[in-house]
């Protein structure tokens, strides 16, 4: 079913209706906040030219685990703006 908002997991609500693109998954190098840790991250665009970095962060010995669950956010997103252009009627 097509719901307009999805939730990041910073607790960030968006709403489907207003990406335009969702970029592919990148292995974004170090973290900026702690050298110790790396990211991996991918760019959504908005209709109004905003981009928002949605990233998770890993460090050496659990990078698989985090490269899955971004990409499981990334594949939930995906499907709710499928189903947004699905069911949307101007």
């Amino acid at each position: 079913m097509y719901q307009n908002s999805y939730t990041l997991p910073n607790k960030e609500k968006i709403r489907v209706s207003e990406i335009s693109i969702i970029g592919k998954m990148n292995d974004s190098g170090e973290h900026r906040h702690n050298p110790s840790f790396y990211k991996w991250s991918f760019l959504i665009t908005f209709n109004n030219g905003d981009i928002k970095d949605v990233e998770e962060s890993y460090n050496y010995s659990n990078w698989g685990y985090a490269r899955m669950k971004l990409e499981k956010i990334r594949d939930d997103l995906i499907q709710a703006f499928e189903s947004y252009k699905i069911f949307y009627i101007p």
